[in-house]
């Protein structure tokens, strides 16, 4: 296997693995959360993105935008090389649409939610009304990052299959 296949594979499992947890997260996680009284669920989404920043977590959300951009580059650089001249810029496409669907939109839109909602204190009167807003705010955000990482990820399939 070649260097651009390793890093097309790669970026392809990472990008599905994000798309994967965020997708699971809008269709059952937050649906389940919704279901409960407002201070468990809040209390319970505490947790979650308390726990969530862990190291493997990491890995995946900060590595897979690095080997998405050195598949991308090293695509663009060796064009003329691969079996089709678009798997360069299926890559490159790829790549913006990971790092707008998971970097971008969870630092500019989830992260400030999660550190607002960290701030609660669940059984405070407030709290439940708070909770619903978050509910609905992070969630349509959280489905933007499943839909964009779920079509980066067909690129870089594609971009796979033009090598």
């Amino acid at each position: 296997m070649s260097a651009i296949q390793v890093l097309t594979a790669g970026a392809a499992v990472g990008s599905g693995l994000l798309a994967g947890v965020y997708g699971i997260f809008s269709i059952a996680v937050m649906p389940a959360l919704d279901r409960v009284a407002p201070e468990n669920g809040l209390r319970a989404m505490q947790q979650i993105n308390d726990r969530i920043q862990n190291p493997l977590f990491f890995v995946v959300f900060m590595g897979t935008p690095l080997v998405a951009i050195a598949a991308a580059a090293l695509g663009m650089a060796r064009r003329a090389e691969l079996g089709s001249p678009w798997v360069g810029w299926m890559l490159v496409a790829g790549s913006v649409l990971l790092i707008v669907g998971s970097l971008a939109i969870t630092i500019v839109a989830n992260v400030p939610r999660n550190d607002a909602l960290a701030a609660l204190d669940p059984a405070a009167a407030g709290s439940a009304a708070a909770w619903k807003t978050y509910m609905t705010d992070w969630t349509r955000w959280n489905h933007a990052r499943a839909v964009l990482c779920l079509l980066a990820t067909a690129c870089f399939a594609v971009a796979a299959l033009g090598e």
